[in-house]
């Protein structure tokens, strides 16, 4: 991620509706789990989840980013157990936590499969790793140039990926099913337009909205949330995810 995007994204993930909404269906995930988990949040930028998680009752909670500005803004803000970390070599020791969060991190890291090793590695016996990434190849833009993305995913793909590092999935679906046809409608007229030797420039899509439009969006990702925890599974979205449960205990 470019530092000018991410000085951005810092900005904005607080009350931006994108940001909102995800914090919110991830509590939908974990909601089961057990307010005395001890809990990773990889790529955790300046701690805004982690700050949501202690509001609903979770209290061991540490994080980890590889960029020194998201560190410093999570220690601005009170939090002491985050630190300067690459997603794919934590420093943790095995069987550390009960919940690794990794959202929108995994398509950031080249070594795939180094990472989930890790992130397995590090979770105790039948502990468990939420991941959220980005959807579909057709989608890739700009944007995930901006965000220094390695790659997209399909559904199978990403429990594929879980299931060759040795996860049982649990769950699995599609995010973000309401806004997917006007984004895929915006990639790709912005790609039919943009001129090919152009197409690989760093122009991201992350924009503050009006205070309207920011309320009527985050509602309407609200609304998503709250029928996938009626159990509506979305046939497609912008993102997938995939909770994965770790059954064997990593040497020490």
């Amino acid at each position: 991620m470019e530092k000018k995007y991410a000085s951005k994204y810092f900005n904005l993930e607080d009350e931006h509706w994108w940001f909102k909404a995800r914090r919110d269906i991830i509590g939908r995930i974990i909601k089961e789990m057990p307010k005395k988990a001890k809990i990773l949040d990889v790529g955790c930028s300046g701690g805004v989840l982690i700050n949501a998680l202690k509001e609903n009752g979770f209290w061991d909670i540490s994080g980890i980013d590889i960029s020194e500005e998201a560190i410093e803004k999570c220690k601005k803000t009170g939090l002491k157990k985050v630190k300067k970390a690459d997603g794919a070599k934590t420093g943790f020791k095995a069987n550390s936590f009960d919940l690794i969060i990794a959202s929108d991190v995994l398509e950031h890291i080249k070594e795939e499969k180094k990472a989930l090793k890790e992130w397995k590695k590090i979770l105790k016996k039948n502990g468990k790793l939420l991941v959220f990434v980005p959807a579909v190849d057709f989608l890739w833009s700009a944007h995930d140039v901006a965000n220094a993305h390695c790659r997209r995913y399909k559904k199978k793909k990403l429990c594929k990926a879980l299931k060759e590092a040795g996860f049982e999935v649990l769950q699995s679906g599609y995010w973000n099913f309401f806004l997917f046809l006007p984004v895929s409608i915006s990639r790709i007229v912005q790609n039919l337009f943009i001129q090919p030797e152009k197409r690989h420039e760093r122009r991201d899509q992350l924009v503050k909205a009006g205070r309207i439009s920011n309320r009527l969006l985050t509602e309407l990702l609200l609304l998503e949330n709250r029928m996938f925890s009626n159990k509506v599974n979305f046939p497609f979205g912008v993102s997938i995810f995939a909770l994965g449960k770790n059954f064997e205990i990593a040497p020490k």
